[in-house]
């Protein structure tokens, strides 16, 4: 009977740690969107699932030519869940980059890229 107590406690606290271990910031939503398609931004912008640390945190639009493209300062949106950075001039036609990098409150470093296209 204690070996099966044991046995209980050690996979339920096995279990505890696989659940926090999986807790990463994932995307909730961006803007403009994956593979959209519409008019030149404002600003690029990225929700998450949880809290980022904006220090350790970054976000590159990258123009149809692969070169970045300037932005303002990328700021944390509020509730810290987020971050954005406004665009400062008219994005030309083409299909735009956003690479990021994100540190979770969890303290798990995440990163990718996504892409949408600026039509007249």
């Amino acid at each position: 009977m204690l070996t099966l107590i044991r046995f209980v406690v050690f996979a339920v606290g096995l279990s505890a740690m696989s659940a926090s271990a999986m807790a990463h910031a994932n995307i909730v939503s961006a803007s403009p969107a994956d593979k959209s398609r519409g008019p030149s931004p404002t600003a690029v912008a990225m929700n998450f699932n949880e809290a980022v640390n904006l220090a350790f945190s970054r976000m590159k639009l990258l123009g149809p030519d692969g070169k970045e493209v300037a932005t303002g300062e990328t700021v944390l949106v509020p509730g810290g869940k987020g971050m954005t950075a406004p665009v400062g001039a008219k994005l030309q036609e083409g299909v735009y980059t956003v690479d990021w990098s994100v540190l979770s409150s969890d303290g798990h470093k995440l990163n990718g890229k996504y892409s949408f296209t600026v039509v007249p």
